[in-house]
């Protein structure tokens, strides 16, 4: 009758009878291909064929078959091989050699396990010993690689033997060919011989100048007894103290005595030579880094190494290691080693005196690390992510963390300069570099005092290069206003320049139109901006709009910090009332700027506009021709007048942009009636008189000027000046009608 199985990784050896999953529970869905069902599905017989050893099968399995669909749980089934068996007599462990060695049958390709880190098995798969006879089931020798931190104790031992083609897992349960569980412990590797090569290295040392020293030992169950000749010594937890001898003596032997059941590769006690070491050194600054020819380590020494640096020589190996730094911090004594390239995971770092016969006073075993490869972000605030060397300005570096210290930029002559503020550091490249720079990184440790803290552990090298150039951000010329970076400026009458605002229209004194300029503070433009890409307009208009091309200004340029402003006169003015702008933008140009990108296109950052004229009542002389005046001047004087000649002197207001009002008042001499008109009574009006009234007039070109042109709507009264003596003609009269103007000779004030 098969046994009860209570562990989800099945292993049946192949051929074997059928196992029962256990607690009535059944397999869900076909079996495995070569697996057979009994039992009613709780039953499953392994493959029959070798082929089929090692290989894992996927299985669902349930309390019931009615549960498969919604409480399955996966498990594993494997086909092994036969069970092996080990003769007790024959197995044998080296510790420190990491194998185990056997005899038995079915051992080829059998498997061993044990309890490795963060206790999860780990295993080895059996090597046949050459020596092994080929007869039918013979007896093997087996060899498998094992932990070197196995117990010495043979009763403690946690290894366990597997069949070939095992899945190991600690919840694995093995049945033997009768579909039986096989016991744990009928598995258990019990070594009958247990053998070490030694308990301390080669160059053990210890350091005794406390009084005494302790030393950890290997595999201290296995020894019975130790003594040490030229001192006293014992074991203490694992590790042997042992006491100062007297001085003078550099070297001291253990000799260790094995308990029953280890061996020695050669009879008798085992003899250990330690050095002795009377001054402590320890590493105080960390894991130095491997690969790096500038890698250095600070240790500290006691006792006689502290007041006697110079004497000693220290060594990793073979190779001589120099003292770059002799640092005194509170009364105690830091050395600093230059360790160079260093490749090995660990190393070993000796002090010895000079003019002893090379006795070696101190040793200090050290882990080394990976050198990390360093990538810095530089920010200017506001600009993150800046890829070059500001030489104008300051730059804020990003320097990546790493473990158990910090990494500082160093400073390269001619190349860059650093300051370090609040725990920030700032980069600024040098004015006079070329090319492209490359950060530089020392390595510090932290938690050290100082100068310690201070001492560069190693040095890296950015792998990203970066030019030096001019970082340039637009200058605020749009809100500086207690001290412009751009301005125009304008004498009074008194001759004292003032500011132009900018932004609204401001009426200038047609008198002072020499004396306006663009003044460009280059003195008050920080180096920090950098160049300004500028766009400089200049357009002058006359009243009516026309541009005055000859006079505009259309130029781009660029501006940097300097003593001296740059001056753009105004030039052009002929007129008053010509409108004068002057814009200020800067060129949209992202790969000029520091986020140029936000800059609005063809925008401008200041604009200015000058109406040069300040009067606001106008008077001025026109001619004017009348083609259709009617005359009311009784029955006899009144009529049309066809054709007429005259000239007014006419009187209005002006607005602010040099804009005449419609309406005037007018006098001045006509000529009326020059094609010979008469009355309706048939008399002739032709006659020169006097006029006095008011008209309405509307420029249709050259506005103010002396060549303008006007329509308009008279209404006079008229007094005769010469008349034609026909009675009944009055010399007074009413004219109303229209005319055109020629001219516009006068003054505003």
């Amino acid at each position: 009758m098969a046994r009860t199985a209570r562990a989800e990784v099945f292993l049946a050896p192949v051929g074997g009878r059928a196992f029962v999953f256990g607690d009535s529970r059944v397999l869900c869905g076909a079996p495995p291909p070569g697996w057979t069902l009994e039992a009613g599905g709780r039953a499953l017989r392994p493959p029959s064929v070798r082929e089929a050893i090692g290989k894992v099968e996927e299985l669902t399995i349930a309390a019931s078959a009615a549960q498969c669909a919604n409480a399955g749980r996966p498990a594993r089934a494997v086909a092994t091989g036969k069970l092996p068996v080990l003769e007790r007599s024959s197995v044998s462990l080296y510790v420190d050699e990491g194998r185990i060695e056997a005899d038995g049958t079915n051992l080829d390709k059998s498997l061993v396990s044990w309890p490795g880190e963060s206790n999860r098995l780990e295993s080895d798969t059996c090597s046949l010993s050459p020596e092994t006879p080929g007869a039918r089931n013979p007896t093997e020798h087996c060899i498998w690689s094992v932990s070197r931190t196995l117990p010495v104790d043979p009763a403690a031992s946690p290894v366990r033997l597997w069949p070939r083609g095992s899945l190991v897992a600690p919840d694995a349960m093995l049945f033997d060919e009768h579909g039986r569980v096989v016991a744990p412990a009928s598995m258990s590797v019990t070594p009958k011989k247990v053998q070490i090569a030694s308990f301390l290295p080669a160059d053990a040392a210890i350091d005794v100048s406390a009084g005494f020293g302790l030393l950890p030992i290997a595999h201290p169950d296995a020894v019975a007894d130790v003594e040490c000749r030229g001192t006293t010594c014992r074991l203490e937890g694992g590790q042997l103290r042992v006491k100062a001898p007297p001085e003078g003596v550099s070297q001291v032997e253990a000799r260790f005595t094995v308990a029953p059941g280890v061996v020695t590769k050669k009879p008798g006690p085992v003899v250990s030579k330690i050095a002795i070491l009377r001054c402590p050194m320890e590493p105080v600054s960390g894991e130095p880094f491997r690969g790096l020819s500038s890698a250095r380590v600070i240790v500290k020494l006691g006792a006689s190494c502290a007041r006697d640096v110079d004497a000693l020589r220290f060594y990793t190996g073979t190779r001589s290691v120099d003292v770059s730094d002799k640092i005194s911090v509170h009364d105690e004594t830091y050395a600093v080693l230059s360790l160079g390239s260093v490749d090995a995971s660990h190393i070993t770092l000796t002090a010895v005196r000079t003019g002893s016969e090379g006795a070696v006073v101190a040793i200090a075993n050290l882990t080394t690390r990976i050198a990390p490869s360093p990538r810095s972000v530089l920010e200017i605030p506001g600009y993150p992510g800046v890829d070059f060397v500001p030489y104008n300005r300051e730059a804020i570096v990003h320097l990546p963390r790493v473990e158990g210290g910090e990494l500082v930029l160093l400073p390269v002559e001619g190349v860059y300069s650093v300051r370090r503020e609040n725990n920030v550091t700032y980069v600024q490249g040098d004015r006079n570099a070329a090319g492209l720079a490359t950060f530089m990184f020392a390595f510090r440790a932290t938690g050290l005092p100082k100068p310690l803290s201070e001492v560069n552990l190693a040095t890296f090298l950015d792998p990203l290069q970066r030019r030096v150039r001019e970082a340039n951000e637009p200058a605020p010329f749009g809100t500086s206003t207690r001290t412009p970076l751009a301005e125009v400026l304008c004498n009074d009458a008194d001759g004292k320049p003032f500011a132009v605002p900018p932004g609204d229209r401001t009426s200038i004194s047609f008198r002072q139109r020499s004396s306006c300029r663009l003044v460009l503070h280059r003195e008050r433009i920080s180096e920090r901006l950098g160049a300004q890409r500028i766009h400089v307009e200049i357009e002058v208009r006359q009243l009516d709009g026309t541009l005055r091309s000859e006079a505009s200004v259309n130029e781009r340029m660029v501006l940097r910090h300097g003593t001296e402003p740059r001056l753009a006169w105004i030039k052009g003015v002929l007129a008053e009332y010509d409108n004068v702008v002057v814009r200020l933008t800067h060129e949209n140009d992202e790969n000029h700027y520091l986020g140029g990108e936000g800059l609005l296109s063809g925008a401008p950052s200041l604009q200015w506009s000058l109406i040069f004229g300040t009067g606001r009542v106008r008077l001025y002389a026109t001619s004017a021709i009348p083609t259709g005046l009617y005359r009311f001047g009784g029955g006899a004087g009144s009529g049309a007048l066809a054709l007429n000649f005259g000239v007014l002197s006419r009187l209005t207001w002006v607005n602010r942009d040099g804009k005449e009002g419609v309406l005037g008042l007018e006098a001045g001499i006509m000529a009326f009636g020059l094609t010979g008109p008469v009355s309706t009574s048939g008399e002739s009006l032709t006659q020169v008189g006097a006029v006095l009234g008011a008209g309405l007039s509307i420029p249709i070109a050259n506005a103010s000027q002396a060549t303008q042109a006007a329509i308009n709507l008279h209404g006079w009264l008229e007094q005769a000046i010469t008349t034609t003596g026909a009675a009944g003609v009055a010399p007074r009269a009413f004219i109303f009608g229209p005319s055109i103007s020629i001219g516009n000779v006068g003054g505003t004030f």
